[in-house]
């Protein structure tokens, strides 16, 4: 019985590292980017227009998948994790 009791608590610190947040974030993000292909990014513009599932390239951050859309910002899953980004900002004139 011995035996049992020293596989049982490695069983279960392997099960709670693979729910950490950053393995969970982790598989979102890639579950999220599988299927990307260049022909759907859209590079990152702020001046843009997103809807949510858009598939977003930025420059620091990577590829990402926008996963909400509100007045003025987004939420984008990239690798990381969550980033908010400014969308349908208004040009500036000079």
């Amino acid at each position: 019985t011995s035996g049992q009791g020293g596989t049982k608590p490695a069983a279960k610190k392997a099960a709670a590292a693979d729910l950490s947040p950053e393995a969970v974030l982790r598989q979102m993000w890639e579950d999220a980017t599988k299927d990307a292909s260049p022909m759907k990014m859209k590079v990152y513009d702020r001046h843009r227009t997103y809807k949510v599932d858009d598939l977003v390239a930025h420059k620091s951050h990577g590829l990402g998948q926008v996963r909400e859309v509100t007045d003025g910002e987004m939420v984008v899953l990239f690798r990381e994790g969550f980033v908010r980004l400014e969308i349908d900002q208004p040009r500036e004139d000079d």
